[in-house]
């Protein structure tokens, strides 16, 4: 009996890093003999599969995201044979997949909204290898097969409606693997021999007539096997082929073959002998935004999207040996891998520079035959038990959130928990560890029975550099891991109190920081853009715990008015604060006497508002200079705010009154002095 389970496993993307969890949800059992699964966008899972009831029967059954049984379809009965499924794909409401027997194929195309009815195209490319969709734009699919009545290498173009032959190239090639598309076009890769070395040949194609491309890659190993692995086409127009070629023993070789669409212009391959050998496990291949991910059977090897090895590393397991497996690429980029690994199986996720981010044993017996992957992070796959049944597994969706994007240390932040389901009863406990002694998590934290997450708070302290601290939680097998930015304290706002004042007079300045300062405090830079007016010290000290400090501003007294930019800096960031620097005003001028007899002197006493500097003048007038004489203008000495002008006059005949001015700028002041005879 054929046993389908489906395995699913939530990765959800927090700031920086992915979280990843895995509990058992469900499993359904049914008898089947080969599997091939697809995921619809609604979480629905569609499984095709066979069935001997002694003849071949072939059925589409839907599964909930609960897993229970939504319908089940009869699509043929066939003559009992060995048969399989295979390269199930869904477009929209419509189910693809090839049912090969020994020597013919067909093409089945099922409608999951009405889920009845379909239709059963044969391939004259009898043996179907392979099989290829469009989107339902371009309208047609790419088959490659041997041909039933010759035996001769085909590759088809199909209509999706009505599955009928578009375009037919007939090759003596042997026909492995089809790549694509890419700008409305399959890449088919094929194998030929010349004078006894194996060669790759890559066929373009599409459902148009005079389409058709042919490359022949010649430099390659001359003891290829005839049948390259697996390859991978990315957007950019690299293919990445994964072959074996025999030197003694069975040894992995890495092809990559870069060329340009549309003309199948190749560069020199690049070759890497990954020293690796072919039993049990064959290369599983993801290919993500960051190049190509290989699990090989004792080790895994990241490359560029240029074929440059970025990492090789061992599994981190005992004993490091695969016998099957499985690998797809989450919408982060990480590599999702089922690995089979004795009498256990192992669930890992791989990010992008080749470190495990998580790890977990999964209930799986058997080998390990296909998976998939949706937006959304739900991992489906299938696996055989010892009775050559299938499996498809789920699990429940669990995560650990964190806010971003960053925190300032000394602020607390709150992370959530959350698991695909309602705890059970007693509620679902959760250890909880920090890496850094500069969070501090709780001991333990628990989701109550019957709820499906639950909120904890996270203490931080100051820091004195940015760190990425790793907080961890673990219940029942389930390892989640996030991670989120600790900032250290950075400059938030520089202020001067006033920021307008005389030169001379000291300005009272204030750097503020987001945080609390770590142990030992916060330096901030200061500078002056016109240190000729306005000078600060070169830094200031936040002391530890506190968020603020003060400094001082000295202004110099200055003839005309002036300004400065005053810039508090910590690390990459810097505040300004723009200061006034103005000069010295006219206050004031005044006469000790304002009546005196002529011949006699008194005193003007001219005051500013601040101290002068060196050069400061006031301009004064006389109404009468004959009665009243005054100098045209008087310096008032550097460093004093008041300044005596004598004022002499002359002798009249008759009272007088005269008008006397001093002024400086705007600044005007008027006296008048009587003259008595």
């Amino acid at each position: 009996m054929r046993v389908i389970r489906v395995l699913m496993t939530f990765l959800l993307a927090s700031f920086g890093l992915v979280a990843f969890g895995q509990e058992l949800l469900w499993e359904a059992n049914l008898s089947a003999k080969s599997a091939s699964i697809v995921r619809a966008s609604n979480g629905d899972v569609y499984v095709a599969r066979i069935d001997y009831t002694p003849l071949v029967s072939v059925h589409v059954d839907c599964y909930d995201g609960n897993g229970n049984l939504k319908s089940t379809k009869l699509i043929g009965t066939w003559g009992a044979q060995p048969a399989q499924v295979h390269s199930a794909d869904l477009f929209g409401s419509t189910l693809y997949f090839v049912i090969q027997f020994e020597g013919w194929s067909r093409i089945a195309q099922f409608d999951t909204d009405s889920a009845s009815g379909s239709s059963i195209y044969p391939l004259s490319a009898g043996s179907a290898v392979e099989v290829r969709w469009l989107t339902p734009t371009f309208g047609n699919y790419c088959v490659i097969g041997e041909r039933e009545s010759d035996g001769a290498h085909v590759i088809q173009v199909r209509s999706q409606a009505s599955g009928d032959v578009l375009r037919e190239v007939v090759t003596s090639h042997r026909l492995s693997s089809i790549h694509g598309p890419v700008g409305g076009f399959y890449y088919v890769i094929g194998t030929y021999t010349t004078s006894g070395q194996n060669r790759f040949v890559v066929h373009r194609v599409s459902g148009s007539a005079n389409t058709q491309y042919s490359a022949i890659v010649s430099n390659l190993h001359s003891n290829i096997l005839t049948t390259p692995l697996q390859g991978v086409l990315t957007s950019q127009g690299t293919l990445f082929l994964v072959s074996n070629y025999y030197n003694g023993v069975s040894t992995f070789n890495l092809f990559v073959i870069p060329f340009s669409v549309p003309n199948l212009t190749f560069s020199n391959p690049w070759e890497e002998n990954l020293a690796g050998t072919e039993s049990y496990l064959r290369a599983q291949t993801a290919l993500g935004a960051n190049g190509l991910f290989l699990a090989l059977h004792n080790r895994y090897v990241g490359l560029s999207n240029t074929g440059g090895l970025t990492f090789e590393l061992n599994y981190p397991f005992a004993p490091a040996t695969a016998f099957s497996g499985t690998a797809v690429t989450d919408t982060n980029g990480s590599a999702v891998v089922l690995l089979r690994t004795g009498s256990a199986a192992k669930l890992l996720r791989i990010g992008v520079s080749g470190i495990v981010l998580n790890q977990h044993d999964v209930p799986v017996d058997g080998m390990l035959l296909q998976s998939v992957i949706d937006a959304a992070g739900t991992l489906r796959f299938t696996h055989s038990d010892v009775f050559n049944d299938h499996t498809l597994v789920a699990l429940t969706q669990a995560s650990l959130t964190l806010p971003g994007p960053y925190t300032i240390g000394g602020n607390p932040l709150v992370g959530t928990i959350s698991i695909g389901g309602p705890a059970p009863a007693g509620g679902a406990t959760f250890d909880l560890f920090s890496n850094n002694p500069a969070v501090v998590v709780p001991t333990s934290v628990t989701i109550p029975a019957g709820q499906s997450s639950v909120n904890f708070t996270i203490t931080t302290t100051a820091v004195a550099t940015n760190a990425k601290p790793t907080i961890n939680a673990r219940y029942n097998g389930i390892v989640l891991q996030s991670n989120f930015d600790l900032a250290a304290p950075l400059i938030q706002n520089v202020t001067a109190t006033p920021q307008s004042q005389y030169g001379g007079v000291n300005i009272a300045g204030t750097v503020q920081l987001t945080g609390p300062a770590p142990s030992g405090g916060k330096v901030v830079t200061l500078t002056s853009s016109n240190t000729a007016r306005a000078t600060v010290p070169a830094n200031v000290t936040v002391p530890a715990g506190a968020t603020s400090a003060n400094f001082t501003i000295t202004t110099i007294p200055t003839l005309v008015n002036a300004s400065s930019v005053i810039t508090a800096t910590t690390g990459a960031v810097s505040k300004t604060r723009f200061i006034a620097i103005v000069a010295p005003v006219l206050q004031s001028a005044t006469l000790t006497n304002t009546s005196i007899k002529g011949g006699q002197s008194t005193t003007m006493v001219v005051s500013l508002g601040t101290a002068a500097p060196t050069g400061y003048t006031v301009t004064l007038l006389s109404g009468a200079p004959s009665l009243v004489q005054l100098p045209s203008s008087y310096a008032v000495p550097a460093g004093t705010t008041t300044v005596n002008v004598p004022v002499l006059t002359s002798p009249v005949t008759s009272t007088i009154a005269v008008t006397l001015v001093a002024y400086r700028g705007p600044y005007i002041k008027v006296m008048t002095l009587t003259l008595t005879p």
